[in-house]
C-alpha cells in the first residue's frame, strides 16, 4: 500500500511541476526536479524514458567480458512506476533513463531496463512522500484563464481520442500556446507510448490559399506538430507517425467567416491505443 501511494505522489508531483513550467516556462530548476523524481520512483515524464538493455559476453583481447547494449523495447510492455530502488520482479528487470544519458548495467543478468541520467553519477532520492496523496494544483480564475493546465477540462487527452491544435494564416509555425498545448500532450503520450499503436497527424487548410499552397502548408502543419512532439517525448518514434495533408477538403466551420476559418486551419492528431 505504501508503494502504490508513493507512486501517487510522485506522479501528482510531478504534475504539480509541470503544471509550474506551464505559467513560469521552462527553468532548469523545474527539469531537473521533474527528472529526479522520475528516476527516483520510475515515472515516465517529458525528460525521463524507458530504455530495455541486454548483458551479452563477448570476446575482447581472448578475455571474456560481460557488456550492457541497447535494444529495441518489447511490444506491448506497460510501466507505471515503482517505488524504492530495486525494480519490481517480473519475466524482465525493469528500469528507466533520462534523455541523453549513456546506460548503465541492470541489477538483472539477461534482458532488463536500466535507469540513465546524462552527465549526472548521482542516485540521491528525494525526501520521502507522505502516505496521503497531494492535491491538485490550483490557480486563480483570473490568471488560468487561456492557461491549460493538467486535469482541466481542456487539456488534451489521449482518451478523448482526438487533439487540436490551430495555426496562424498561412504559417506552419507554431504558436506559444501550441506548444503549450503539444507539451501536455507529450507528457501522455510518453506515459502510454507502449499502448499506442499509431498516431495519426493530419494538417488542415482554410480555403483563402491556391490550390498547390494549401496542400504543401496542410502537410507543412502535420509536420511541424510531429518533429514538435517528438522532441518533447524520447519514447515517440517515427515508425508510430501518420502523417497526412488535407488542404481544405475536409473544413470543420464555415470558411466564409474569419472565425470559421481560424478553426479550418488546424492540425489534428488522432491517437490509435
Amino acid at each position: 500500500a505504501h508503494e502504490a501511494m508513493a507512486t501517487v505522489w510522485a506522479r501528482q508531483k510531478v504534475r504539480e511541476l509541470m503544471n509550474q513550467m506551464v505559467r513560469a516556462r521552462q527553468t532548469k530548476a523545474l527539469i531537473e526536479a521533474i527528472t529526479q523524481i522520475g528516476l527516483t520512483y520510475r515515472l515516465m515524464t517529458q525528460w525521463t524514458s524507458f530504455v530495455a538493455v541486454e548483458e551479452k559476453v563477448v570476446n575482447v583481447g581472448g578475455k571474456l567480458e560481460t557488456v550492457v547494449q541497447e535494444v529495441e523495447m518489447p511490444e506491448g510492455v506497460a510501466y507505471d512506476g515503482v517505488f524504492g530502488e530495486e525494480p519490481t520482479p517480473a519475466p524482465v528487470a525493469k528500469g528507466f533513463r533520462s534523455r541523453g544519458g549513456f546506460m548503465t548495467k541492470g541489477p538483472q543478468a539477461s534482458s532488463s531496463y536500466a535507469p540513465r541520467i546524462k552527465g549526472s553519477q548521482h542516485n540521491q532520492a528525494f525526501a520521502p512522500p507522505p502516505i496521503i496523496s497531494k492535491p491538485a494544483y490550483r490557480s486563480s480564475p483570473s490568471s488560468s484563464h487561456d492557461i491549460p493546465t493538467l486535469g482541466s477540462s481542456r487539456t488534451p487527452s489521449l482518451m478523448s481520442g482526438q487533439n487540436t491544435v490551430t495555426f496562424e494564416p498561412g504559417k506552419a509555425s507554431l504558436s506559444e500556446q501550441a506548444k503549450r498545448v503539444l507539451e501536455l500532450l507529450a507528457i501522455e503520450i510518453c506515459q502510454k507510448s507502449s499502448q499506442i499503436k499509431r498516431i495519426v497527424i493530419t494538417g488542415h487548410t482554410d480555403n483563402s490559399q491556391l490550390d498547390d499552397f494549401k496542400n504543401k502548408l496542410s502537410r507543412e502543419r502535420a509536420l511541424a506538430v510531429a518533429e514538435y512532439l517528438k522532441t518533447q517525448c524520447a519514447a515517440l518514434t517515427r515508425g508510430k507517425l501518420i502523417i497526412r495533408g488535407r488542404a481544405d477538403l475536409l473544413p470543420i466551420a464555415d470558411n466564409s467567416t474569419e472565425a470559421g476559418r481560424a478553426k479550418n486551419r488546424r492540425v489534428e492528431i488522432k491517437i490509435i491505443m
